[in-house]
């Protein structure tokens, strides 16, 4: 076949039509992007990261752990019920614990992003230390609407919990990435 039989098709005629208008390019020289101002993440992108990445540490860890409760359980078993019982424990374990750090994770960063976010647009006058005054308020506020159904004992423990993590969390943060 040497492609005479194919159909051709014919581009229409655009005219002078010129791209540097439609896109208000001044100049004819190229364009170049400015990296020196690093803005990092926008706020619904950071969302979707650490929420991801916590889910995926979830399964990986968890996955873990059920392969070595399932490990420690299926001993004397034969093959088979042994091969069940390690992928039950797998499973289990892995999507367990990737659902609470993946939830958690979104909760923290959703009460992140409001206490950043909120003051300014509401107009309080509300002045936080940065460095450790939000993230202190930002996990306080997670793990305590993360355990807020199981009272208000447990609440403010999990806040306590959620406070110190979340400080460790900015500060390792910190130091990765040199902010």
């Amino acid at each position: 076949m040497d492609g005479s039989d194919q159909p051709r098709f014919k581009v229409p005629n655009v005219g002078g039509f010129d791209a540097r208008k439609v896109y208000g390019v001044k100049s004819d020289g190229p364009q170049y992007v400015d990296y020196t101002k690093r803005q990092g993440r926008s706020a619904d992108g950071q969302v979707f990261f650490l929420t991801g990445s916590a889910w995926l540490m979830g399964v990986v860890g968890g996955s873990m752990y059920g392969l070595q409760e399932g490990l420690r359980n299926s001993a004397g078993m034969s093959a088979r019920l042994r091969m069940t019982t390690i992928l039950n424990a797998t499973g289990r374990r892995g999507s367990s614990y990737s659902t609470k750090l993946g939830s958690g994770m979104f909760v923290y960063t959703m009460t992140d992003m409001i206490v950043k976010e909120i003051p300014a647009l509401v107009g309080i006058p509300l002045e936080i230390n940065r460095e450790y005054g939000q993230p202190l308020l930002s996990g306080f506020c997670a793990g305590a609407l993360y355990k807020s159904l199981r009272g208000p004992r447990a609440a403010v423990i999990a806040g306590g919990i959620g406070a110190g993590l979340s400080l460790v969390f900015s500060q390792a943060q910190a130091v990765i990435f040199n902010k």
